[in-house]
Order: structure tokens, then C-alpha cells, then sequence
């Protein structure tokens, strides 16, 4: 059965109003999130072990990328937004800050299991806006550089030769070929490059600076023979110019 996708609310205020339904929203998840903790609780005591994969704030012990990576493959998928269609319903008071933190009225969102969920339902439209988008509303956010940020690498072996994986803070795993390309832009403070990947739909994800600096590093990903370095992932070739 295909997934249903619904918030069980509808857009039928405007203004200020409409920020009770989108915290109702978080709170919901919120109450939900406390549901799937408590069963995490039991699954330790009755397992010893919790399930690795999006569980807690961190994905960096052995072998929990290379999990996150077979999870992706089984073929877990992200909600449809670009297929929804709602109402603008304003704009509300959350901001994606550089490092990747959720903010909502000034205070971090320290549920990492709620940022993913709402992750999950980022949109950026041809207006440059980015949005939450479920089936009901659309909601402007505000985001300081990219909305997601990716943290961590590994290599996929390829026909072509090793494909580079990419993995960001809210788990999501993009594999780097035509369809998601690396681009480099110019950090105007330092004179530096900044490189993006492109998760999905417009939705770009930064490549933190210590994956960055490992990548550069990388003889499997990088090519220093020609005038201008290039990143490789399999086929594939992005030169590393920013523009």
C-alpha cells in the first residue's frame, strides 16, 4: 500500500493564526517522538542493543554509515512534496542556521528525530524561497546558507570505479552523479570555496569543511593532474571552480 502522507490540519487561516497549526504539528510529533523513545528504552532492556540507524545525534561509530547506506539502497523514500500543491499559508519563525541547527523562535530544536521529520518536507521553490510543504500548507522558513549540511563520506564500489556517498546531519544519503551534482561557490569572508551537493529536488546540502579537506585529500575522489583539481565519483568529474 502506498504511503498517506497527512497532517490532519488544513489551511483555512491566515497571518499569525497560522503558526498554532504548524507548532500543534510539532507538538504532535513531539508527543510521537516520546512514544518511539520509550520504545527504544524497551528495546535496550529486552536486546541489550538499540536499532543504530536514526537513533541518537550521532552516526559515526563503525559501521553505522555503511548501515545508513544499506538502508537507503532498501529503498526508504522521502515524502512527495514537489508532488503537493498547497495553499502559501505565510511564512513562520524557523531558521536553518549555517551548521545545520534547527531554530524555532530563537531556541534550538534539540529533537533530532522532529528536525529529520521536518527535514523530510523541505522545499525550495523557483522563487528562491525554501518551504515546509505538506499536503495541506506551505510555510516559509528562513535558512542561512543551505538547509541541510552533509558531515561525512565513504566510497561505494562502482563499475565505473568508487562512487563518493555523502551523508548529512538529518541522515540523508545522496550518492554524487549527474543527478546530484557537487557545485563550488566563493566564501566571500575568507576567499575560500564552499562546495554543495544537490540532495533532491532544489534542496542543497553544504559540505562541512572537514569533509571538504578530507575529500581534497582523498586520492580516490580528487585529481590534482590537471590544471584545475576535480572531484571524481565514478564517471563523473566536477571541477573544482567556483563561481
Amino acid at each position: 500500500m502506498a504511503p498517506v502522507w497527512s497532517l490532519h490540519v488544513s489551511c483555512i487561516v491566515q497571518g499569525p493564526d497560522v503558526h498554532h497549526f504548524v507548532i500543534g504539528y510539532m507538538i504532535h510529533q513531539a508527543l510521537k517522538e516520546s512514544l518511539l523513545r520509550d520504545h527504544d528504552r524497551r528495546t535496550v532492556m529486552t536486546t541489550g542493543s538499540p536499532d543504530k540507524i536514526g537513533h541518537g545525534d550521532k552516526t559515526d561509530a563503525p559501521g553505522a554509515l555503511n548501515a545508513l547506506m544499506a538502508a537507503a539502497r532498501s529503498g526508504k523514500r522521502a515524502p512527495p512534496v514537489d508532488l503537493w500543491n498547497p495553499p502559501l499559508c505565510g511564512a513562520i519563525d524557523i531558521r536553518i542556521a549555517a551548521d545545520g541547527t534547527w531554530v524555532h523562535e530563537g531556541r534550538p530544536i534539540k529533537r533530532k528525530r522532529l528536525a529529520r521529520l521536518l527535514s523530510s518536507v523541505l522545499r525550495k521553490d523557483a522563487d528562491g524561497v525554501t518551504y515546509l510543504v505538506t499536503p495541506h500548507e506551505k510555510l516559509a522558513i528562513s535558512v542561512d546558507d543551505a538547509p541541510l549540511l552533509a558531515v561525512d563520506y565513504a566510497a561505494e564500489p562502482g563499475s565505473d570505479g568508487e562512487v563518493l556517498v555523502l551523508r548529512t546531519t538529518m541522515d540523508d544519503i545522496v550518492r554524487v552523479d549527474a543527478d546530484h551534482p557537487i557545485r563550488f561557490a566563493l566564501e566571500p569572508a575568507s576567499g575560500g570555496i564552499k562546495p554543495y551537493v544537490l540532495v533532491r529536488g532544489r534542496i542543497e546540502a553544504l559540505i562541512n569543511r572537514a569533509t571538504t579537506m578530507a575529500l581534497l585529500q582523498d586520492d580516490r575522489f580528487v585529481d590534482l593532474t590537471c590544471e584545475m583539481p576535480v572531484l571524481r565519483s565514478g564517471v563523473h568529474r566536477f571541477a573544482v571552480d567556483p563561481v
